[in-house]
């Protein structure tokens, strides 16, 4: 690749692209990284990590009639031999499918974004010698898919894409990389018209801390992006510092206003989730820090000046917000784990017409992922090294429906 300046390391990328290729199979998507590495375009610096995201990675949605998830498989303490994959659960159907896009490491990790429609664009976090995110997108339910790259590296966050009805959506990038349309290196999010061929500047983290419209939030980090339900206009969620006001802007014009209400009592807020679902715009919002930590759903229009519908808070008591998935109606399920070390879990989910949350039977040991079903159950998902377990919730509590192979390339990314 160019730009780097030792021979042997200018070629690994395309040496690792086929050791992968040769276990998991060749492809389109395989092609277009293998044409971004040997492009003569210059490729992006290696990305730093940038601050300590507490957004769990691990998600699921539950939209356009069907169930999708992603998580870490392979040898969970190896980070060469961990894979992510993503599993879709169809209406008509009561087991999950493997649906990862064929012919890159999914070391990083993989982000989706999933349409009304049933549209599902996803995204592969870089890792290893990677330096920009491999794309694919499919309008069939994961049977054919048409890729592109975009050139920087994704944000390791859930919400990280966004895709439009029409076609087009939004990137938020990890900040520590040189973005040249952004104008430095603090991330901040890139759109594209459909297509996913070209694209352009939305704004960057820095620019939207310095709108006047971000003062009360103290932003610190772009942490979700999504479009504002119906239409084409961008909405980002942030991270804010020492306020009880929640991060949530909207493009207008030629700036940004604060969408976000107050959540009384904390220290500082964090979008963990913001979803255009069918019940408009979802927002998954973790409220002050330690042990006074909790989590606020919120629903409405996203439109300037309208009111919101606010969950009560659930306070996490101590635990580690493991995983995060909609429901089939605009809600959200979310896992946690204990910190003590003793690999409790516990599960809790909440719909917009709740007026508190449902606390769900002890989620089984090693569950990774508490996600709904487009029928409305539950299901946990629990990665046994190549093998994915999955148990459902009935009325005699958690019960083993389903146990899948999963084909992890061992030994691709050494």
């Amino acid at each position: 690749m160019t730009g780097r300046p030792a021979r042997r390391r200018r070629r690994r990328p395309t040496q690792w692209v086929r050791r992968t290729l040769g276990l998991v199979g060749a492809g389109t998507l395989a092609a277009a990284v293998l044409a971004a590495c040997t492009s003569s375009a210059t490729v992006p610096a290696a990305p730093d990590a940038g601050p300590a995201v507490s957004i769990p990675l691990t998600s699921g949605s539950a939209s356009g009639g069907a169930g999708w998830a992603t998580l870490a498989m392979g040898h969970l303490d190896q980070p060469l031999n961990t894979f992510w994959e993503l599993f879709r659960l169809s209406p008509d159907s009561s087991t999950w499918q493997l649906e990862t896009p064929r012919g890159v490491a999914s070391n990083g990790g993989l982000v989706t974004s999933v349409s009304a429609s049933g549209a599902v664009l996803v995204g592969f976090v870089a890792s290893q010698f990677l330096r920009f995110s491999p794309l694919a997108l499919s309008a069939d339910g994961g049977r054919t898919w048409q890729t592109s790259v975009l050139q920087w590296a994704l944000a390791s966050v859930p919400d990280s894409l966004a895709l439009s009805g029409p076609g087009g959506a939004l990137a938020l990038l990890r900040s520590g990389q040189a973005v040249p349309l952004l104008g430095g290196t603090s991330g901040g999010v890139v759109r594209a018209s459909a297509g996913l061929s070209t694209w352009s500047a939305l704004v960057s983290t820095g620019a939207l801390a310095a709108e006047s419209a971000a003062a009360p939030c103290h932003l610190r980090a772009i942490t979700a992006v999504a479009y504002r339900p119906g239409s084409s206009r961008p909405v980002v969620g942030a991270r804010c510092a020492g306020t009880d006001r929640v991060g949530i802007f909207g493009q207008q014009g030629g700036g940004w206003v604060s969408l976000g209400p107050v959540v009384a009592g904390s220290s500082g807020t964090e979008v963990v989730r913001l979803d255009d679902t069918a019940a408009g715009l979802s927002v998954l919002v973790r409220a002050g820090s330690g042990t006074s930590a909790r989590v606020v759903a919120l629903w409405g229009s996203g439109a300037p000046g309208t009111a919101w519908a606010t969950s009560p808070a659930l306070p996490l008591a101590g635990t580690t917000l493991r995983s995060t998935a909609t429901t089939p109606t605009g809600g959200y399920v979310i896992l946690g784990s204990a910190r003590t070390g003793s690999g409790r879990r516990s599960a809790a989910t909440i719909e917009p017409t709740s007026r508190s949350w449902r606390r769900l039977d002890p989620p089984p040991a090693g569950t990774a992922s508490v996600v709904s079903t487009p029928s409305g159950g539950f299901d946990t998902l629990d990665p046994d090294q190549s093998t994915l377990l999955v148990d459902s919730l009935t009325a005699r509590g958690w019960v083993r429906t389903q146990s899948l192979a999963v084909p992890v390339p061992y030994g691709s990314s050494g």
